[in-house]
């Protein structure tokens, strides 16, 4: 007779279930932040990102402004 509960449908103990389940969640943390550390996959999305915001702000600065001056002229 094994020592498993009458649930556990495996042939593998609920200890070391959990013990490879452990390790597989650590091993995927760990891998994750090490590629996130070296890799850095998101660095040239963020520079994409923040050079689009600064010409978006200048666009819509020049624009501002041009109609500011149109309304001074129409005064």
């Amino acid at each position: 007779m094994s020592s498993n509960p009458r649930w556990w449908p495996y042939r593998i103990s609920v200890e070391d279930a959990l013990k490879r389940s452990a390790v597989v969640v650590i091993g995927v943390i760990v891998g994750a932040n090490v590629v996130s550390y070296y890799w850095k996959p998101m660095r040239e999305y963020d520079e994409a990102l923040d050079r689009g915001k600064t010409e978006l702000l200048r666009k819509y600065k020049a624009l501002h402004d041009e109609r500011l001056a149109k309304a001074q002229k129409q005064l």
